[in-house]
């Protein structure tokens, strides 16, 4: 009598893991069968400045959490007038032993000097990608304290 709904419920649960793990199989490769990081289209980047400074910071969005990120601003050679915000991934996939397969968000902030009025891009692993920009007040990274009198 329970041999049944058991069969109904493997049966169901057997096609959902199924479904998961071909479509995470599917996102994880390129039409060419080369793994990508699954980057997302529109990068969203807040934008400060003060005193000369620009503070840039985000969120970029992998494919699984064994990625290590390096973010650093060029001057772009082509114009002496624009940033260049490189961000450089590092896929540890098969040098660490846990790691999970699905999509994670890796923060980055990057400072630099520059004329107020400079332009801006960003790029990933050398690719050039759009971004929508929120310029916001310049705040302390490090906070700030009240000293109450």
């Amino acid at each position: 009598m329970m041999k049944w709904p058991f069969f109904i419920v493997l049966a169901i649960s057997g096609g959902i893991l199924w479904y998961l793990y071909t479509n995470l199989d599917n996102s994880a490769l390129t039409s060419n069968g080369t793994a990508t990081s699954g980057i997302q289209s529109v990068i969203a980047v807040t934008h400060s400045y003060q005193d000369g400074v620009h503070r840039f910071s985000g969120e970029i969005k992998l494919s699984h959490s064994c990625y290590s990120i390096d973010t650093q601003t060029v001057s772009d050679p082509k114009s002496e007038d624009r940033l260049v915000i490189k961000i450089t991934t590092t896929d540890h996939f098969l040098e660490r032993s846990t790691c999970a397969k699905f999509s994670t968000r890796y923060e980055f902030q990057v400072i630099a000097e520059a004329p107020k009025d400079v332009a801006y891009t960003l790029q990933v692993d050398g690719k050039e990608l759009p971004i929508r920009t929120s310029n916001v007040d310049w705040n302390n990274p490090n906070a700030f304290f009240v000293n109450p009198r």
